[in-house]
């Protein structure tokens, strides 16, 4: 996905919403960051955003999003990408990251005024995930150097209390395992 496209996928989400706060939480919030063609592949190969709403108790935002511009849907059917619509209790955060949202200037994006996740809190959240593709993404951006593993290690130890201590020495573990690959 491009800047153009998850554009779309934000004006389109925050007009079935009927809310402009959009946050975009999965991996296409690398693109708050850097345009797509100063991205590793592995970094915009993904077609979906996954897209939140801070204001969305009942979860209905993300459904209508889901169901509207989701997987499978005309939308991504015409156009060949889509939104995910995710509920924030299921992506797990590092404290104080609400703080550090990133809201660049998107063009096109209108009437949605996109928060993204910072790139350190994204990383960590892929890695507590730690499904295979997003162990891909994070390399791909730890490899270009755009990523301060010692700030992703404050990142992994700001991890609410609740993340198992198994999950945060596999983190923990993973960070160790690709520093001496990158000085």
């Amino acid at each position: 996905m491009n800047r153009t496209q998850l554009a779309h996928v934000l004006r389109s989400a925050s007009r079935i919403a009927g809310d402009s706060d959009v946050l975009v939480v999965g991996s296409q919030a690398i693109l708050a960051m850097r345009d797509e063609d100063e991205l590793p592949a592995a970094a915009t190969a993904s077609m979906e955003a996954d897209i939140a709403f801070l204001d969305d108790v009942d979860r209905a935002k993300a459904d209508e999003v889901e169901g509207g511009i989701g997987e499978f849907s005309p939308f991504h059917e015409e156009f060949g990408y889509y939104a995910e619509g995710i509920h924030m209790d299921t992506v797990v955060l590092p404290a104080g990251w609400k703080e550090r949202l990133i809201r660049p200037d998107l063009p096109g994006a209108e009437p949605a005024d996109a928060a993204f996740l910072e790139p350190h809190d994204l990383i960590a959240s892929k890695l507590a995930a730690g499904r295979p593709k997003d162990l891909a993404f994070v390399l791909a951006l730890v490899e270009v150097d755009l990523i301060d593993l010692d700030v992703l290690l404050e990142r992994i130890y700001a991890m609410p209390a609740d993340v198992h201590q198994s999950v945060i020495d596999r983190m923990i573990g993973w960070v160790d395992a690709v520093r001496p690959a990158n000085g």
